[in-house]
């Protein structure tokens, strides 16, 4: 007998592709990190008879304990159908959960758009389930268990509004996980910045293929200017044998957190303050830098310089460097970071100038053209990039290497400091 989980978020615009699916990515990436293994996803539209089948179906393959995760359909309108299709195939009744009712009529006292009686049916819960309390929203989420002669089928049903289903999840993990237990195989996962997974498969996996046995599994995610690399073997000795190969192709390169965590944490502990200069990707590193809670303790600020008036006016470049090299250059880069940390006082500056496209590129400087200027208290120097891309991209691939190189150099510039 096995244990397994699976994933099922439900909604007609998921299964339409009007919308798309954060909340299942999200589940199984958490889980998957924390040694459990998911056993499938799925998307199923907002359909009564569908989901029934869909629970039916896993009951009748049950082989010891299965959880189902779900998200969506606890919303207020009539295609909303989760709390309907579990009481059918629980055969539990339908309540109002009177906490859920309080917080809600205590909402409508306060917001006169939110309405009691056309809200009401949010606060549906089953008898003799366990009720999840929604701290960010009126919905509860459901935890709850029907056995079976072959084994039990439990559901965690939560809404599926990700500012509320995260940190309900958080609040309940534990509990819904605790007859599922977690793979005995070692779990590595580590972010590398500036290469390709083809690249990388071709330096670290199959020169040391012979050695791996049939357990060993490997995976990669293509993110923004990184790959995610996921590594999972029950022998420690196949795990070392790749983070070796990872550590002598890609010294400095990788780290096992989001470049843009590390930053956080080294600007923390360091008390170092930056600041930043964004022309082409508009504001997106500095997006970034403040999606973190507690940024404030160390970022400056930054500006959108995307005219030429504005960097000579806000950052000081000159117009001989603008007339001579141009904007998309080494030299204005340079002057950028130079000015910005000038201006501010900082102790590292970051500045991005390039072209993102779909126009304004040439044979010399092709759309996709990008120079990340940085400087800091032992001087400046100016990284190129080169991404042939749209132009979302071209912005969020630069944003996410600029931070690599600003934490680079602030490595480098320590190291130079100490010897």
């Amino acid at each position: 007998m096995s244990a397994k989980i699976y994933i099922l978020s439900t909604g007609t615009e998921l299964s339409s592709g009007r919308s798309l699916d954060g909340n299942g990515p999200y589940i199984a990436s958490l889980l998957s990190d924390a040694g459990y293994r998911i056993s499938g996803m799925s998307i199923i539209p907002d359909d009564q008879e569908a989901l029934l089948q869909y629970f039916q179906q896993l009951e009748s393959a049950a082989d010891g304990a299965t959880l189902v995760i779900m998200t969506g359909g606890l919303g207020p309108t009539e295609d909303d159908h989760t709390v309907d299709v579990l009481a059918r195939f629980t055969d539990f009744a339908i309540i109002e959960d009177p906490s859920a009712l309080k917080r809600l009529e205590w909402v409508a006292k306060r917001n006169s758009r939110v309405k009691v009686e056309s809200a009401r049916r949010q606060v549906r819960v089953l008898e003799g389930a366990g009720v999840v309390e929604n701290r960010r929203g009126l919905a509860p989420g459901l935890l709850v268990e029907k056995p079976g002669p072959r084994g039990s089928v439990k559901v965690l049903a939560m809404p599926g509004v990700p500012s509320e289903m995260e940190p309900m999840f958080e609040s309940v993990r534990t509990e819904a996980l605790s007859s599922i237990p977690l793979e005995s195989a070692l779990r590595r996962v580590y972010y590398l910045y500036g290469e390709g997974e083809s690249s990388f498969e071709a330096k670290v996996i199959k020169p040391v293929r012979e050695d791996l046995s049939p357990a060993f599994q490997w995976g990669i995610t293509s993110g923004r200017g990184h790959i995610r690399i996921f590594l999972e073997s029950p022998e420690h000795r196949e795990i070392a044998l790749i983070e070796d190969s990872i550590k002598s192709n890609y010294p400095g390169r990788f780290f096992n957190r989001p470049v843009e965590e590390m930053l956080h944490l080294h600007c923390g502990k360091k008390s170092f303050r930056i600041a930043t200069a964004e022309s082409c990707t508009g504001g997106l590193v500095g997006k970034i830098l403040t999606d973190r809670p507690g940024s404030s303790q160390y970022y400056y600020g930054g500006a959108i310089t995307y005219s030429n008036e504005a960097k000579v006016r806000v950052l000081g470049v000159s117009q001989e460097i603008l007339d001579k090299s141009g904007a998309v250059s080494e030299p204005c880069a340079r002057a950028m970071a130079s000015g910005l940390r000038q201006r501010t006082g900082v102790d590292f500056g970051l500045s991005i100038t390039g072209i993102a496209g779909p126009a304004g590129g040439s044979d010399e400087k092709p759309v996709g053209t990008v120079f990340v200027g940085l400087a800091g208290p032992s001087g400046s120097e100016v990284r190129e990039l080169f991404f042939p891309l749209d132009r979302q991209r071209v912005r969020e691939y630069t944003a996410i290497m600029s931070l690599y190189f600003l934490y680079d150099f602030m490595l480098r510039t320590e190291l130079m400091a100490e010897s």
